[in-house]
């Protein structure tokens, strides 16, 4: 079964969903495998028109992600909201930069658990981490002694108040 590559949107600020619509447009030049975004979809589409694109997205799970892939830039929902404001970062923003990286996060010690090896791609940028690539293959994971698998899903985060949030 070929399954996506998540990628976390990383902060809003930052040039991640840039890199991660880029990269779906080169698609096929560049034989990117399938990925998903780990995204709030509104976010997304207001990143694409900002920078004047005609990119479809489609919302969807991670394991149809593979399917969408061919067709629009698969986009699998946060809780939380993002705001679309380039090199702003937000407080507002940072519920839902937590929550993508936790999901990413989570698939991958999924995968660990399975005996999967999983290398994570951080791409980073001037307002910090901006993507987050899981690769994998079957090679068996090599553990240090006395490294066990965890086996606790990390808390999601929680949203953050308007109150407390920067305009």
């Amino acid at each position: 079964m070929n399954v996506a590559l998540a990628v976390s949107s990383g902060d809003p600020s930052g040039i991640g969903p840039d890199i991660a619509v880029a990269a779906w447009l080169l698609r096929e030049q560049t034989h990117v495998p399938a990925f998903f975004v780990l995204a709030d979809p509104e976010f997304i589409h207001a990143r694409i028109k900002r920078l004047g694109l005609d990119v479809p997205i489609e919302v969807t799970t991670p394991k149809a992600a593979t399917g969408v892939f061919a067709r629009a830039l698969p986009i699998v929902p946060l809780v939380n909201r993002q705001v679309d404001r380039p090199g702003v970062p937000l407080v507002a923003n940072a519920a839902a930069t937590i929550e993508a990286i936790q999901a990413a996060r989570q698939r991958v010690d999924r995968k660990r658990s399975r005996s999967m090896r999983t290398t994570l791609l951080i791409v980073a940028g001037s307002a910090g981490v901006v993507a987050l690539v899981k690769f994998r293959s079957k090679l068996p994971v090599k553990r240090e002694a006395g490294e066990t698998t965890p086996t606790q899903e990390p808390v999601a985060p929680t949203p953050v108040p308007a109150t407390d949030a920067q305009s």
